[in-house]
């Protein structure tokens, strides 16, 4: 009796010491980082319901022996009836050998769901593994936005990384139809938007290029079809910008936007062939699509500049129409005539039309 007090005392050590210290480290993961994400991973942890159950099961050993119940039933086998008689010793020490085997698992978990840097690459390892593309990714969304807000540097560049690589393997789901992300991706750059926008002493120039500039959204130098609900909310972070009067986020996207036309969205020259002395267009409908796409992102982009007029964002408009990288100097997203101008402005104000419902559709101006 006296060795299985040693299991009784150490199941009464962890639930008395033990177990209050574990239970105010989690309590405290939520102040951590700020997420219910993170709380909810960490709930459903293996190594936390092996350690709850195992734990149970140890006191109920313990409560099992302390009655001294005689066994129930006899057999005619000496070994099986010794078996059946300490049946409540052996269910403690194995009871107990789990639970401290589940107790260092527990404590392993803590730690990394305590160390921000192993949880990162914790739940990006999951989040390769994981069916679920939003289950991991929304928590490390949650730690990315703590580190903003806190000004924790640290552990940016791999998440940062990270995302880039995310959007970019969603984009490549899409061959021939408009790219659409999932909505967690797009919470991602709103919420991003709105904490770079609010810090503007310590500032992460890469990190604002990447959100701000509409890198993870439009990608670098690759085409993609650009959907509506991706306009949406790139009009969204442009308002964000403005809200919160940080001119450099909206150049950093006019710089991306003018590479992103110039190269993404580059003009596809007609292929002609003649056939039956006629000549012939083979690549027609490409060409079409991308001048369909081009006129869309110019589009925007015209209601942007209205957009920052309208807020008398005067400097703001002098450094996006006078920036460029070529020589001489190309305005990508400019008009390159008055022919261009009159005719764009012939249909915003046809009052019969449908061509000018892109103004108040996902573009809207709020109201001063």
């Amino acid at each position: 009796m006296t060795e299985i007090g040693i299991y009784w005392t150490a199941t009464v050590t962890i639930l008395s010491i033990a177990f209050p210290i574990l239970f105010q480290i989690y309590s405290r993961l939520d102040e951590k980082y700020e997420s219910d994400h993170i709380v909810e991973l960490f709930n459903t942890e293996p190594a936390k319901r092996c350690f709850n159950i195992s734990l149970f099961v140890s006191l109920i050993a313990c409560v099992v022996l302390s009655l001294n119940i005689p066994p129930l039933f006899h057999t005619d086998y000496l070994i099986i009836d010794k078996i059946i008689g300490n049946s409540a010793s052996i269910l403690i020490v194995v009871s107990v050998i789990v639970m401290v085997i589940c107790f260092f698992w527990y404590v392993k978990i803590m730690r990394i769901y305590n160390m921000p840097s192993k949880l990162i690459l914790r739940l990006i390892n999951d989040h390769n593994e994981s069916v679920d593309d939003t289950k991991y990714f929304k928590a490390l969304v949650d730690i990315l936005l703590h580190s903003i807000k806190r000004q924790n540097t640290t552990n940016r560049t791999t998440l940062s990384r990270f995302f880039y690589m995310a959007f970019q393997k969603e984009r490549q789901k899409f061959v021939d139809e408009p790219i659409e992300y999932p909505a967690a991706y797009y919470e991602l750059i709103n919420k991003s938007m709105e904490e770079l926008a609010l810090n503007k002493h310590r500032r992460d120039y890469a990190l604002e290029h990447r959100v701000s500039g509409s890198i993870w959204l439009l990608g670098e130098m690759k085409s993609g079809e650009i959907s509506e609900r991706t306009y949406y909310y790139l009009w969204q972070n442009m308002l964000l910008a403005i809200q919160y009067d940080n001119d450099d986020l909206i150049l950093n996207h006019w710089q991306t936007a003018h590479q992103h036309i110039s190269f993404g969205l580059g003009r596809i020259s007609p292929e002609h062939i003649v056939e039956n002395n006629e000549v012939l267009i083979t690549n027609k409908t490409q060409v079409e699509k991308r001048n369909t796409e081009r006129a869309r992102f110019l589009k925007f982009h015209y209601a942007l500049g209205g957009l920052l007029m309208y807020y008398k964002k005067y400097d703001c408009i002098r450094r996006c129409m006078t920036y460029t990288t070529s020589s001489p100097p190309d305005y990508y997203l400019l008009p390159n005539s008055m022919y261009e101008i009159f005719m764009f402005y012939a249909k915003v104000i046809d009052p019969y039309g449908y061509s000018n419902f892109w103004c108040f559709f996902g573009m809207s101006f709020p109201r001063s």
